[in-house]
């Protein structure tokens, strides 16, 4: 995945040339307004920091979404809003660059955006069923799960089309490959085996 490799190297240095805030829909990583909201926290919400260990490196509508060094959540990227619960965006850093530089940059002209909601996924599915059945459907299309997979995204590879889902308690990922008629018919299990819809189309 080189582009990916490279996005990643552009990360780690001095800009990310926007990859956070296509990841993420918007927000800010810039540092002086982190800083700015880390105080009005401090001051006016010192419980939402329920602990010195949360570096926060983004900040959006959805929350702040921090590493937490406690070691309470292992390597995990987080984020948290009003103080409540503690939702996993990553397994780790590392992952969410390489997560976002795959949606971004690993795709093909073929594009189909799919999405069901809580209870649809539910009433196709367990939910421990969810990732052993995307195992099944990349063995039966020769996909490659990708080590930059896990609890919360799911991606695979494969010739000329690749998939990438997110499965917290709903499901919504995209489909992106050469042929149309591959690309349909992969839609098609998806649709059968967990009930999406499809969003938006690019053919």
């Amino acid at each position: 995945m080189p582009k990916a490799y490279k996005i990643y190297l552009e990360m780690m240095g001095i800009d990310d040339g926007g990859l956070l805030s296509k990841f993420f829909n918007g927000g800010t990583a810039n540092i002086e307004d982190i800083i700015q909201i880390y105080n009005n926290l401090c001051e006016s919400e010192p419980e939402v920091l329920d602990t010195p260990y949360q570096i926060i490196f983004w900040c959006d509508w959805g929350g702040n979404v921090f590493i937490d060094l406690s070691g309470n959540h292992g390597d995990s990227i987080l984020v948290v809003y009003q103080g409540e619960t503690y939702n996993m965006v990553s397994e780790s850093f590392e992952k969410m660059i390489f997560q976002a530089a795959f949606k971004i940059y690993e795709v093909f002209p073929n594009q189909l955006d799919f999405g069901v909601s809580i209870a649809g996924l539910k009433e196709k599915i367990q939910p421990d069923k969810v990732y052993t059945t995307l195992e099944a459907l990349c063995l039966k299309y020769g996909l490659s799960k990708l080590w930059i997979s896990d609890d919360k995204w799911y991606m695979a590879k494969g010739e000329n089309i690749n998939f990438w889902v997110c499965c917290d308690i709903a499901m919504y990922g995209r489909i992106t490959g050469e042929d149309k008629e591959k690309l349909n018919v992969l839609y098609k299990d998806f649709e059968t085996l967990f009930g999406v819809k499809k969003k938006n189309i690019r053919q």
